[in-house]
């Protein structure tokens, strides 16, 4: 197996080698700190390289994409007429192994429909499974999913809601059944000030090098990018003792 880039700049720069092709990388993070408009950024980047995308919603409807290498699989339980699309994946918890041939047929189906290989695979996100689930059928999808792509070359990455009561040692589990955790969260020290700065870091990725470092970052139009602490603190200081001089 080869390494591949995750196309997204800054990610690519904590992983200066690449991830390797089969390995299942969990985008981890509290409610609302951007997880799954990150693992959008990383699908639209295989995308506009060709690559296909399948994939798998179970929080939300699928998103409505017009690619031909875009497939939603679709395991949003209530049904909106006119929204929902793709393929129909019902999360039994009786029986989570038609989950995993559903996706696994829809995606073997496709790759010989269009002569291709490999790709992504995106589930959106685990919190589903483990919230409606035992937690034995949730380790058992995890543990299909990173055997499905590593078995079909493919790149998967699942996004996970950090820090929910009670799942505490289910996420440890998680964590550390999967090849790669990326890791989101608001700068605590900062966020005592009032300021919601994000930051990222690469907690742990198999088989490749990479920045244990966190980075500091903000969403742009380009996605992901650093952002200048030196000059932030400056500006908070510039703040301050202007807020100071005003109150004198």
């Amino acid at each position: 197996m080869s390494n591949i880039r995750l196309g997204v700049p800054l990610l690519d720069s904590l992983l200066p080698q690449g991830v390797p092709e089969g390995s299942l990388i969990v985008i981890l993070g509290p409610p609302g700190i951007g997880k799954s408009h990150l693992a959008g950024i990383i699908r639209s980047k295989y995308l506009s390289q060709g690559s296909p995308v399948f994939h798998v919603s179970l929080d939300d409807v699928p998103p409505n994409i017009s690619d031909e290498n875009f497939v939603a699989i679709n395991g949003f339980k209530t049904n909106v007429p006119g929204i929902m699309r793709g393929s129909w994946v019902e999360i039994d918890p009786e029986h989570p192994d038609r989950a995993l041939e559903t996706i696994a047929s829809t995606i073997s189906s496709f790759h010989e429909r269009k002569g291709a290989r490999g790709g992504l695979l995106m589930i959106d996100s685990v919190n589903t499974i483990l919230l409606e689930s035992e937690a034995f059928i949730a380790l058992d999808f995890i543990r299909g999913i990173k055997a499905l792509a590593k078995s079909m070359n493919m790149l998967g990455v699942a996004t996970m809601h950090s820090g929910i009561p009670g799942f505490e040692q289910l996420e440890a589990i998680i964590t550390y059944m999967v090849d790669g955790i990326i890791e989101l969260e608001y700068d605590p020290s900062l966020e005592e000030l009032g300021i919601p700065l994000r930051r990222m870091r690469i907690r742990r990725m198999r088989s490749t090098p990479h920045s244990l470092q966190w980075i500091p970052f903000t969403f742009t139009d380009e996605g992901p990018v650093p952002v200048d602490m030196a000059a932030l603190l400056r500006r908070i200081k510039e703040a301050a003792e202007a807020s100071r001089k005003q109150k004198v």
